[in-house]
């Protein structure tokens, strides 16, 4: 309930006459959502150029399959959606994230711009750090035991992981969101992960090396690839093993560097 008063008191100012397919939900949505999660959940949203500016660059197309696997509210899932004209099959849309209340509000911003069938699951603790979707299009945990190393694609049974033409996220990434395994099942988890096997500082790993990792093994063959990282993982000698690891595996076709002006004032 208090998520829908919210709601309200957001919107209440605005006309949405003659919009549909316009930048005006995706503006008023991102101010609206971007206050919510500052003050509830101290989370902190994409700002919209670098969505638009990624989009742009990456361009899904009809007939491709579009995840963000750290949905929040589903910005660049709306943005691909709008500025392909609705040719972009929003069966083929799909999100995962740890926040239940995240995937309410990205249900509705989906909505809003004009989508009603993306495939946004709420996976509580890890989300798709543990959890990846089957071709059956369900989400299905990995096992330890099977798929350390990023072996992911060896289960027991006929389970297949869906693979997608493109991947756009901004992942937590940084120092401060550092994954730093306390218990024996931690470890198990992160050594899901190749990067934590080769990579890793001491008992740590920056989460978006993690989430970078996620990214290239649910991409398909000759996929594309929008991610928002640390500088310090494309920088600094602490990670050079992790990105010599990324140029072995993927065509690094352009990197860009944003001052952190610009997150301040766009955040």
């Amino acid at each position: 309930m208090k998520i829908l008063v919210e709601t309200v008191k957001q919107f209440q100012d605005f006309s949405f006459v003659k919009s549909h397919k316009t930048d005006l939900y995706q503006l008023i949505f991102y101010r609206f959502a971007s206050a919510f999660s500052k003050e509830q959940k101290g989370q902190f949203i994409t700002p919209l150029p670098l969505i638009d500016f990624l989009v742009e660059i990456v361009n899904p197309r009809n007939g491709e399959t579009v995840i963000d696997p750290t949905v929040g509210i589903a910005d660049f899932l709306s943005v691909s959606y709008v500025n392909s004209n609705s040719k972009l099959d929003d069966n083929n849309i799909y999100g995962i994230d740890n926040d239940e209340q995240m995937i309410m509000l990205a249900q509705l911003n989906m909505l809003l711009n004009g989508d009603g069938n993306a495939k946004l699951y709420h996976i509580s603790d890890k989300g798709s750090i543990t959890h990846k979707i089957s071709i059956k299009n369900e989400p299905v945990e990995l096992i330890p035991d099977l798929h350390n190393k990023g072996n992911w694609d060896n289960w027991r049974d006929d389970t297949k992981l869906m693979k997608f033409d493109v991947v756009l996220t901004n992942p937590p990434f940084g120092e401060d969101r550092k994954w730093e395994p306390k218990t024996i099942e931690e470890k198990k988890l992160a050594e899901l992960y190749e990067l934590w096997h080769i990579a890793r500082y001491g008992n740590w790993i920056d989460l978006g090396l993690v989430f970078l990792e996620n990214a290239y093994r649910i991409l398909k063959e000759n996929g594309r690839l929008g991610i928002v990282l640390s500088n310090s993982i494309a920088s600094i000698a602490r990670w050079e093993k992790a990105r010599n690891w990324l140029i072995d595996k993927m065509r690094i076709v352009a990197l860009f560097d944003l001052p952190q002006m610009f997150l301040q004032i766009q955040g």
